[in-house]
This record gives C-alpha cells, sequence and structure tokens, in this order.
C-alpha cells in the first residue's frame, strides 16, 4: 500500500513538472523576458539602420547646405502699420 501511495505520488510530480515545461504557464513566465528582448532587439535594429542611412547620405539629415541659401529669394515687406496723423 506504502509503495503505491509513493508510485502515485511520484507520477503526480512528474506530470506537474512536464505541464510546466511544454504547457502555457511555463510560456507565461518567459513570454515577459521575450516581450522585452525582442523589443529591445528591435529598437537596437532601428537604431543601426537609421546610422547606416545617415552614413550614406549625409545631405539629407536635415541641415541646409550654404549653396541652398543663394536661391531663396528676398521677401519685400509692406508698411502696414497706421499712423495718428492718417485719421484725423
Amino acid at each position: 500500500m506504502l509503495k503505491t501511495i509513493i508510485l502515485a505520488i511520484f507520477f503526480i510530480l512528474l506530470v506537474r513538472y512536464i505541464s510546466r515545461l511544454f504547457g502555457p504557464a511555463g510560456k507565461k513566465k518567459n513570454s515577459n523576458f521575450r516581450f522585452f528582448y525582442q523589443t529591445f532587439k528591435n529598437v537596437r535594429q532601428q537604431q543601426k539602420q537609421q546610422e547606416q542611412r545617415q552614413r550614406q547620405n549625409p545631405s539629407k539629415n536635415g541641415t541646409v547646405k550654404k549653396g541652398n541659401l543663394d536661391n531663396i529669394e528676398e521677401a519685400e515687406f509692406e508698411d502696414v502699420t497706421e499712423d495718428d496723423s492718417d485719421k484725423k
């Protein structure tokens, strides 16, 4: 009778161990780690791609070239202030 109880307890523990390895409870524990690792990996990959794009196209990084300032036309201003002498 004692052998049967020990065998049943051993079988129950074995089933619980295997279910933790392959069941959803085992995956839940690692899902947070996997999520954060995957997020960090994606961010790092995007940073590397952005750095590579900036190295390949240095003129497209938002700075204005010196030659482009010559093409800008000067604005003409009109005086729109009102004089008190005109009203009287």
